[in-house]
């Protein structure tokens, strides 16, 4: 669980204010901020808000979803499960936070099943997209996959196809890889 309780909090007020104004950049600029407290402390709590974040922006800009009923209900529930998960976090209750950020992601889970367009979840997608991430900010292929609860070959195909880790760096190429692995050797 989080040991610096400021950073959650404030994460959490902006990802409920990100909600309730239906700021779809703002819902991924806070998924990128979990994102990067994921590959800090590895915890998977950091996960599941990165994909709460990440799936509502995905899900609140795309229209289709917009036509069920039952969509706004469901946007004002997680509405007010963030703020009580807000109010959680000034009480240091990182369990109660956790249980109900599980349950955001099993409505929007849920709500998706009403209307499958993909082969893949857009949860799913999440955790490639975020997976792509961890792996394009440094971590191993095989850790940022297993963090992020994706396939590796998934990571990186999706790694490859949008060029994320160019994003955050230098990449070798492999003539430059193979350079330094013969350089090591001669030593």
């Amino acid at each position: 669980m989080p040991s610096d309780n400021s950073h959650l909090k404030e994460g959490l007020k902006k990802l409920y204010s990100h909600v309730r104004t239906r700021n779809i950049r703002g819902l991924r600029d806070a998924s990128n901020v979990f994102t990067h407290e994921l590959l800090i402390f590895q915890d998977p709590f950091y996960l599941d808000l990165a994909l709460v974040s990440l799936v509502l922006a995905k899900m609140v800009e795309k229209p289709r979803f917009w036509r069920y009923e039952q969509w706004k209900d469901i946007i004002l529930s997680i509405e007010g499960g963030l703020k009580q998960a807000v109010s959680l976090a000034e009480r240091n209750d990182f369990k109660g936070i956790s249980r109900i950020v599980r349950l955001i992601l099993e409505k929007l889970s849920n709500v998706e099943k009403q209307d499958r367009r993909y082969v893949d979840t857009v949860v799913m997608s999440a955790r490639i997209k975020i997976g792509s991430t961890l792996y394009g900010q440094g971590l191993s292929l095989g850790k940022a996959s297993s963090l992020a609860g994706a396939e590796r070959d998934d990571v990186l195909r999706y790694s490859g196809r949008t060029l994320i880790s160019d994003r955050f760096g230098k990449t070798f190429s492999i003539g430059e890889r193979l350079g330094n692995v013969a350089g090591i050797f001669r030593n």
